[in-house]
């Protein structure tokens, strides 16, 4: 019997390492997993990393590059689409510019124009690409020269940029109806001085001064002029009163014996 208590108990011994082992071999298994999974991990989020910093230099290129494409270009808004083919539209181009905005500008100094969009029934706006940047510059000094016609021109900007100045002209409408003046000056909203408003403010700090003034130096000069008459008045009657003084020749000779 004693065997078989024995026997039973290093059953139960062996049975108990045994657990042990098998976990001991589950933690090391699951931390081994662990491990190998925060490698793979780690190494996904450097990747990541990686390729979404190539892909904001890569933006960053293009954007650059798209900009550099359009520097030379100006896009024409309301001229009526009636051509048939280049050369006419080129015409039409030069036509505005020499006859309506007054400058010269021959074919030699068009790279190229076309039409934006598909046909419908809206006026397409057209792209003119210049072979210098000093003529398009011109252009757009004089482009007040077509105010009172329907056509208008306009930079050609990336889509990039033209998001930044909605969002740019959105504060600055938002800063218009606090009653603030304020303009879009390269890349960023500027406040201008308000005229009328410092006009109205400097109202109010001269008239504040004017109220807080002391009074005028006369007016202050008689009252302590009068002030002090009264403390030497109030001085002279707090004295004690003087004997009068006798000369002593009149006391000598008031007081000579008289001859009998």
């Amino acid at each position: 019997m004693e065997e078989i208590m024995k026997m039973l108990s290093k059953i139960q011994e062996d049975l108990k390492i045994q657990k042990q082992e098998i976990k001991n071999m589950e933690e090391n298994i699951k931390q081994s997993i662990s491990q190998k999974l925060d490698k793979k991990f780690t190494a996904v989020e450097e990747k990541t990393y990686f390729l979404e910093k190539k892909i904001v230099e890569q933006e960053s290129t293009i954007e650059q590059m798209d900009r550099q494409m359009r520097r030379k270009n100006l896009i024409f808004f309301g001229l009526k689409e009636t051509e048939r083919s280049y050369e006419e539209l080129q015409n039409m181009v030069l036509e505005v510019i020499n006859s309506t905005m007054k400058i010269n500008c021959n074919v030699s100094e068009i790279e190229a124009v076309r039409r934006l969009g598909k046909r419908s029934d809206k006026i397409r706006p057209v792209i003119l690409t210049l072979t210098t940047l000093g003529k398009k510059i011109e252009l757009l000094k004089n482009k007040k020269q077509l105010d009172n016609s329907q056509i208008y021109i306009k930079q050609d900007f990336t889509k990039k940029v033209l998001q930044e100045r909605q969002e740019l002209k959105n504060e600055l409408n938002r800063q218009i109806e606090l009653g603030n003046r304020a303009a879009i000056r390269h890349g960023k909203i500027i406040t201008l001085p308000n005229k009328e408003r410092d006009a109205q403010t400097l109202n109010e700090t001269q008239n504040r001064k004017k109220r807080n003034l002391p009074e005028s130096p006369e007016k202050v000069e008689s009252s302590d002029t009068e002030t002090e008459r009264k403390k030497e008045q109030n001085k002279n009657n707090n004295q004690p009163k003087k004997k009068n003084k006798v000369d002593i020749k009149t006391f000598l000779t008031t007081n000579q014996p008289t001859e009998h």
